[in-house]
């Protein structure tokens, strides 16, 4: 009989804990070692989105209150586009208010609306007031234009301390290459690659402006005295680029690898091509603000993160890169469509094809779009016949969308695409054997589970999943009962206790079972399958009323989706259980008929 799909559940949120195989979609955060950068951003954050992720009071007596409440309302759920309409509305009827100025302006380019948030920043910065969002779109407005003279007078008026502090010299250096200015510019930055916190964003900034300049073997040399600070995304896509550019292909390999192996939330296109990050001073600015962005994103600042990934696109349309992190953004905000609309913005000759995919996926999953992402991820895995990550992503859709026999042979399928010898071969094992469990398969299902716990002998979650499914089987109960001992000892948690507890059950030991269940309900009150067995287990031990009470108690926190095991526990109220022989798990019973 199957484990309970609740218990499964359940075993999914603990297995995958620290996934393995590259859970979120990108997460290509810029490590910059070195605390300083990092002590720095928490105590910007609130300059930077000032009037955006801090509720600033609007004056109560104004017309303006209405729409202002309800664009706080509409922020508050994540929704910047209609938040952005209704603090317009508030505008218009208080148009020299400070408070909606800005958080009308962050609004606007947050939700991608690029001219409205132009116009609101020109209004701010006509007042005179220094703001730190609107000067960066001012810069990059007027590096668009090729207009070195007020991008430099605009950068010089930045203050020295804050985010614009941190950005200033480098945004300077931009300035002199505008104007091909390229040795001057390094100059202007080289000392700043010896700062703790900077120092490898400055010299792979130093890099940039030399290949520019057709220094080539100058270049390699500050992307990689970047990459020894911090091993980033961004100076391995740098140095690869280069590489590959020289004919060098097995050296970019090995560093792509290297990057691969420091940052498995990262999947690159196999095979992708990889061209230089910037092609002017222009994109060199989009790199700097999407470098902060990143900077950003990685202290869990995902709105602040958008605002420069906004103004990088403003730079250079299509930054395959910028919608994907703005894509993370929306996405963790809540606003799934608009999220799916950043992804399907990357190419599929891009280098960040690939997590834009998975990321399509992911959101057609919880869009309730189930067969499109399943025909995607099938679309992935035969594109690439060696990557196993489409295929791991595809079985573990399949599996909960409930069709396990598929998952079984997804999950098959990418165990014949990676090594044996893998670290992560088990967790592969683990779940096509729990798939063929529940598809009914278990003779299949239990050489899985064993070829998981011979690479894990110790993992108390595979030594839970097989002892569990073995007792419930009624086989193997000696071997069983050690297992979740063993299981129990090492995680004490109540899903791995309450299968010892009903290996007790099922061994007669009724008292020992109610002493571990009546703990296993302890950690986890909400767990109906845990209530259902401690039932059973009060019923055996003669306390019929506790036993009532608990499988009410079940049949309560099963919800109204789960119709099989609502009415396994309609006929134990109805009539208790029968003789010690007869099979109690109605759930499973239920199932099977």
């Amino acid at each position: 009989m199957a484990m309970s799909q609740a218990r499964l559940d359940r075993a999914d949120v603990d297995a995958w804990t620290g996934c393995m195989f590259s859970c979120n979609m990108v997460k290509t955060t810029f490590a910059i070692r070195g605390g300083w950068v990092m002590k720095k951003l928490y105590g910007l954050a609130a300059f930077l989105t000032t009037g955006f992720l801090v509720f600033q009071p609007v004056m109560a007596q104004s017309v303006a209150s209405g729409a202002f409440l309800a664009g706080r309302f509409a922020q508050s759920h994540g929704d910047w586009a209609r938040a952005s309409g209704y603090f317009n509305q508030a505008l218009l009827a208080d148009s020299s208010n400070p408070v909606l100025l800005r958080q009308g302006f962050l609004l606007a380019l947050a939700s991608g609306q690029v001219e409205a948030a132009r116009n609101l920043g020109r209004s701010i910065l006509a007042k005179g007031d220094s703001y730190h969002m609107a000067e960066v779109l001012a810069v990059a407005d007027a590096f668009v234009a090729h207009d070195s003279a007020k991008a430099g007078k605009l950068v010089s008026a930045m203050p020295e301390d804050g985010l614009g502090g941190l950005l200033k010299p480098i945004l300077a250096g931009w300035v002199l290459a505008l104007d091909g200015k390229y040795t001057k510019a390094q100059a202007l930055l080289e000392p700043g690659s010896k700062d703790e916190g900077m120092g490898a964003l400055y010299a792979l900034h130093v890099g940039l402006l030399a290949e520019l300049s057709g220094k080539m073997f100058e270049a390699e040399k500050w992307y990689r005295t970047s990459l020894d600070v911090a091993v980033t995304s961004r100076a391995a896509q740098a140095l690869a680029a280069l590489l590959q550019k020289q004919g060098r292909m097995d050296e970019a390999e090995a560093v792509l690898a290297e990057m691969d192996r420091a940052m498995p939330g990262w999947e690159r296109a196999p095979g992708a091509k990889l061209g230089s990050l910037v092609t002017g001073a222009q994109e060199g600015v989009a790199e700097l603000l999407f470098d902060m962005a990143l900077v950003l994103e990685g202290q869990d600042m995902g709105e602040a993160a958008s605002l420069y990934a906004q103004v990088a696109l403003v730079l250079k349309p299509g930054f395959a890169e910028a919608h994907i992190l703005l894509g993370e953004a929306m996405l963790e905000s809540g606003q799934e469509q608009a999220a799916l609309e950043q992804f399907r913005q990357v190419s599929e000759t891009s280098w960040a094809w690939w997590p834009a995919q998975l990321g399509m996926a992911q959101i057609l999953e919880n869009l309730d779009r189930g067969d499109e992402a399943v025909a995607l991820l099938r679309k992935m895995g035969e594109s690439s016949a060696e990557n196993v990550v489409p295929q791991v992503r595809l079985a573990d859709l399949l599996r909960r969308q409930k069709r396990f026999a598929e998952a079984a042979a997804a999950y098959e399928m990418a165990l014949a695409r990676l090594d044996a010898e893998d670290s992560r071969a088990w967790e592969l094992h683990y779940w096509c054997g729990a798939s063929l469990e529940q598809a009914g398969a278990w003779p299949k299902a239990e050489a899985e589970l064993r070829l998981a716990l011979a690479k894990v002998p110790d993992h108390p979650l595979v030594l839970n999943y097989l002892g569990y499914s073995l007792v419930d089987r009624g086989e193997k109960l000696a071997e069983a009962f050690a297992m979740l001992q063993k299981a129990a000892e090492m995680r004490p948690e109540g899903f791995i206790l309450d299968s010892l507890g009903w290996a007790h059950f099922r061994m007669g030991h009724y008292a020992d079972a109610v002493r571990y269940l009546d703990e296993a309900v302890a950690l986890d009150p909400a767990d109906a399958t845990i209530n259902d067995h401690l039932g059973d287990a009060y019923w055996r031990m003669g306390r019929h009323r506790e036993a009532r009470f608990q499988w009410l108690r079940a049949r309560g926190l099963a919800g109204t989706q789960d119709a099989a095991f609502r009415a396994a526990m309609d006929a134990k109220l109805d009539k208790g259980l029968s003789n010690p022989a007869d099979l109690v798990d109605g759930y499973a019973k239920a199932v099977a008929e």
